[in-house]
């Protein structure tokens, strides 16, 4: 196969574990990835790229600690806005969001549970009820570590998971619990 970049012949193939662009924590475990031995470039192979992304915002919107810069940034272009349309759906300056997003500051629990609910906003209910926001963005702000394997059709959990919120029919309430190892991930 031929390099993208510079037409080269001496492209080299291998499954290697990547982290996913955005997200730095979340690796992509054994994606295909083509390497060019003359320029460097490389290109990796994302299989069913939508299941993904899907995931890793569930993912991101349950993280029980607050969400960090990188994790902003990524839902924001979930929802395909820039910081100043998302500025002006919170009812914040752009240049708040532009700290958040960069780190400067951090957003306060409120701001951190509407960021959430936004992006949540478009599920059925009964895929993520509105109590479920009492359990999420505490203090703890540690960013979301997850490793991710493609498998058939599905993408899995790969090795240990974050905390996550899962549905209680003893309570009709979410409850946040670990999930177990090698459990099916979206779908």
């Amino acid at each position: 196969m031929k390099c993208i970049v510079c037409g080269s012949e001496t492209t080299t193939e291998a499954l290697e574990n990547m982290p996913m662009v955005g997200l730095r924590r979340v690796t992509l475990v054994a994606v295909r990835v083509r390497r060019c031995g003359d320029c460097g470039e490389f290109e990796v192979e994302i299989p069913h790229h939508g299941a993904l992304i899907e995931l890793v915002t569930r993912a991101l919107v349950n993280k029980g600690g607050r969400l960090d810069n990188a994790e902003i940034r990524w839902l924001r272009s979930v929802m395909g806005w820039s910081g100043v349309e998302l500025a002006r759906h919170m009812g914040v300056t752009p240049e708040s969001v532009s700290k958040w997003e960069r780190g400067k500051m951090s957003q306060g629990p409120t701001a951190d549970r509407l960021i959430r609910l936004m992006v949540a906003s478009s599920w059925p209910p009964e895929q993520y009820p509105h109590q479920a926001m009492t359990l999420v963005a505490s203090d703890d702000n540690a960013p979301l570590v997850m490793r991710l394997k493609h498998e058939g059709q599905k993408w899995l959990f790969d090795g240990p998971l974050p905390q996550t919120l899962v549905a209680d029919p003893t309570q009709h309430k979410w409850v946040a619990v670990r999930a177990l190892e090698g459990r099916e991930a979206g779908g």
